[in-house]
C-alpha cells in the first residue's frame, strides 16, 4: 500500500508549532542568547530565510543548529523587539525596529524542538504588517 502525503506546507499548517517551543525561541531571541536559541532547535534544523535579496540576511536555506542560531542571533540587532503573533493560524514571532515589523517567523516543531524555521524579512511581503 502506498501512502500519499500532501505537500509539506499543508502538513505544517495542520500540525502547527507548539506555543511553548515558539515562546522559548522568543525568549532566547529577546535575550540575544545564541546558545539558548540553539537549545530549542533540533540538530538538523533548517532555517529558510526570505529577504527578497535585501538587507543583511541572505535568501537561502541554512542547515544545522549552529548556522541557523547564528543567523537568527545576527537578525537581533540593537533596537529589535520580539512579539508573539498568530501567523496563518499558527504561533509565530514578529521582529520590529522603530515600530515597524522587519521580520515574521514561523516554525515546525518535532519532538518539542524546532525542525524548520521560516523567517520572512522581505519588505514587500511585510507591507500588510506595517499598515
Amino acid at each position: 500500500m502506498t501512502r500519499r502525503h500532501g505537500p509539506a506546507w499543508s502538513r505544517r499548517w495542520r500540525r502547527g508549532a507548539p506555543e511553548e517551543t515558539v515562546r522559548a525561541l522568543s525568549d532566547a531571541l529577546e535575550a540575544r542568547d545564541e546558545l539558548a536559541i540553539r537549545d530549542v532547535m533540533r540538530r538538523a534544523v533548517t532555517l529558510v530565510v526570505d529577504s527578497g535579496g535585501r538587507g543583511q540576511t541572505a535568501s537561502l536555506p541554512l542547515a544545522g543548529r549552529a548556522a541557523a542560531a547564528a543567523e537568527l542571533a545576527a537578525v537581533m540587532t540593537a533596537g529589535t523587539s520580539v512579539a508573539a503573533a498568530s501567523i496563518n493560524g499558527t504561533p509565530g514571532i514578529t521582529l520590529a525596529r522603530d515600530g515597524r515589523v522587519v521580520g515574521v517567523l514561523t516554525a515546525e516543531v518535532t519532538a518539542g524542538r524546532l525542525a524548520t524555521v521560516w523567517l520572512v524579512c522581505n519588505p514587500d511581503k511585510l507591507r500588510h504588517w506595517n499598515r
